[in-house]
């Protein structure tokens, strides 16, 4: 990738909600938080320049740890 990507303050912020809401859907659910942060990574990744592959390669990353969490707590 020889493209430069410069994270703003904001976006940063809003990914950063975005990933306390997806834990505490899952929490509350046991799951679903994956599905929030499929969109949220989607929307956040048109804005920074980021390919759709790259977006849907990165979600197990993000999913996996908190179903891993849920279970262990359930």
């Amino acid at each position: 990738m020889d493209r430069k990507t410069v994270m703003s303050a904001k976006n940063g912020c809003r990914l950063a909600a975005g990933g306390f809401a997806a834990g505490v859907l899952n929490g509350i659910f046991g799951s679903g938080g994956g599905v929030l942060i499929v969109f949220l990574l989607r929307r956040m990744g048109k804005k920074l320049d980021v390919e759709t592959e790259d977006v849907y390669s990165n979600v197990p990353a993000a999913v996996l740890p908190m179903a891993l969490a849920s279970a262990a707590v359930y």
